[in-house]
């Protein structure tokens, strides 16, 4: 990361549009009380100069990241797996500044300069909002109504979620699973975090799957629709595939985001979930009252179809309406 310091911290700088040695005073002036946070012996191989400088790239470097994080993050140019690990990181004790540093630094830059009001649009991208919300495994997903429906392709990106009056339809790329496929995704996993880019489809895609599948009834849900074709062994098996690989995987923020939010939109839907709750018991009364209102019918019906319409045991006929009462 020590290049991707210089870089991070440069845009930083050319972003507040603040002369670089007018932030390097401003924190050079706080150099010396901020050593005094960091025990002598760590501290004493840098000279003021060199501990300032070292606070300044890393204070830049830090901010900037943050920034982009949570405002700008296609300017990171990183995959998720990546934005991860330097987040991590960055908590770690020995990684961090004091908070006196990254004070100087965020008071020369205010949020105008910073760009943000040139992004308002960036908010409005419904492909760019994160998801932070919940998962909920595949059996949870159908008892609320939703239906798993296998998808026209096999691209890990043909994932969405089609809303009905009452239901919903979630569309997911169908999967071969046997002997090959965890070697496969591990590899293909592998192969997107060294590039470095935020196309991550495999990992999101492992990572989409693995929040849908938490034991061998929601596999067996997945595997009755198409989207599991499995030759591996038991729905256990395949439950534990996707849970082992998905271990420290990062999936990309963005990567189906809008059909996350039409699940839980789905899922939160009180009004849906007491009908579908209900529909049961309901259809149950229905065919119930139906079975026997039926049974009442055919029983009529057999009854007129053996006795005569004017029968008499021992009751009086009605005369017809042209009939005389006497001979």
């Amino acid at each position: 990361m020590e290049d991707n310091k210089v870089t991070f911290a440069s845009q930083f700088v050319m972003e507040s549009h603040v002369a670089p040695d007018t932030m390097f005073c401003k924190v050079e002036g706080v150099a010396s009380n901020a050593r005094k946070c960091y025990t002598e012996d760590s501290t004493q191989q840098f000279d003021g100069k060199k501990f300032s400088q070292m606070m300044f790239l890393d204070g830049c470097f830090i901010l900037h990241f943050f920034f982009c994080l949570s405002e700008q993050p296609e300017k990171l140019k990183m995959s998720s797996h990546h934005v991860s690990l330097v987040a991590r990181d960055l908590f770690l004790l020995e990684n961090q500044l004091p908070f006196e540093v990254l004070q100087e630094l965020m008071s020369l830059r205010s949020i105008d300069d910073a760009g943000v009001e040139d992004h308002k649009s960036w908010y409005k991208d419904d492909s760019r909002k994160s998801w932070s919300g919940r998962y909920y495994p595949a059996k949870d997903l159908r008892k609320a109504g939703i239906h798993f429906k296998p998808s026209n392709t096999s691209l890990f990106t043909d994932v969405s979620f089609r809303p009905t009056l009452l239901a919903g339809r979630l569309y997911i790329p169908p999967l071969r699973i046997d002997d090959s496929t965890k070697p496969l995704l591990l590899n293909l996993v592998a192969y997107e975090a060294c590039l470095g880019t935020r196309d991550d489809w495999v990992t999101s895609y492992v990572c989409f799957m693995d929040s849908l599948i938490d034991h061998h009834k929601d596999v067996k849900e997945l595997r009755s629709k198409g989207i599991l074709i499995s030759t591996l062994g038991s729905d256990k098996q395949v439950a534990e595939l996707f849970n082992e690989i998905s271990d420290y995987l990062v999936p990309n923020p963005y990567a189906y985001s809008k059909v996350k939010r039409d699940i839980e939109n789905h899922y939160r839907n009180g009004i849906k979930r007491w009908i579908l709750h209900y529909k049961g018991p309901i259809y149950t009364f229905i065919f119930k009252y139906s079975f026997i209102f039926g049974l009442i019918v055919t029983a009529l019906k057999a009854y007129v179809s053996v006795v005569p319409m004017n029968p008499v045991f021992g009751v009086c006929k009605m005369p017809a309406a042209n009939a005389t009462l006497y001979p």
